[in-house]
């Protein structure tokens, strides 16, 4: 084969195949159609502990570390622990939100605490941009769950629990001892009862 044929033959074919797979990807990372099987953190692991900021509501200096809150080492920790992993630019993130508030809102802290972290992904923003879009984000939506991201290691949490795919949404329901319950990927309407079920488990 010519060489201008070999160049004909990566434009027709191999071009049009990266395109489909970029887009699959793309798809994957934006409804969360994705197994949790799949994740590198499923059903039964010990949750790897993180330590990343609260950027909303703003607090000064504040930061959550999940051995503090759940784990042989926490004291008092709440019956359950849900950590949601979200990005704005994935629109069933979005609707997710609202349910994770209300389930917040209606259990309290003393059974349920919510985390949101923030996954970047390829935001070209700066770190102090995405900062102000998600706390204009929150407030527009009235969000009191504490969001958190890491200003130091880019989505290295998310990518520890769900992989460099970053399907989202995702969501870890982890108990008191610091062990992965449920493992859900994609946006549940349901996702409240199911919290309510591992409750009275």
């Amino acid at each position: 084969m010519t060489l201008p044929c070999r160049i004909a033959f990566l434009v027709a074919f191999i071009v049009p195949v990266a395109v489909v797979m970029s887009m699959s990807v793309a798809q994957a990372q934006s409804d969360g159609n994705v197994s949790p099987d799949s994740f590198p953190i499923r059903t039964g692991m010990m949750a790897p502990n993180f330590n990343l900021d609260i950027i909303s509501p703003p607090k000064k200096d504040s930061s959550v570390r999940l051995r503090d809150v759940v784990g042989p080492r926490a004291k008092n920790p709440p019956d359950l622990v849900v950590v949601n992993f979200f990005a704005l630019w994935c629109k069933p993130c979005k609707e997710e939100m609202p349910i994770l508030e209300r389930i917040q809102a209606s259990l309290g802290p003393d059974r349920v605490r919510v985390y949101s972290i923030l996954v970047e992904g390829s935001d070209e923003g700066t770190g102090k941009d995405v900062v102000e879009r998600v706390r204009q984000y929150a407030t527009r939506h009235k969000l009191r769950i504490p969001i958190l991201r890491d200003p130091y290691f880019r989505d290295a949490v998310p990518r520890r629990y769900i992989g460099d795919a970053l399907a989202l949404p995702a969501v870890f329901i982890i108990g008191p001892d610091g062990k992965v319950l449920r493992v859900l990927s994609g946006k549940k309407d349901y996702l409240d009862k199911i919290v309510r079920t591992h409750l009275r488990q």
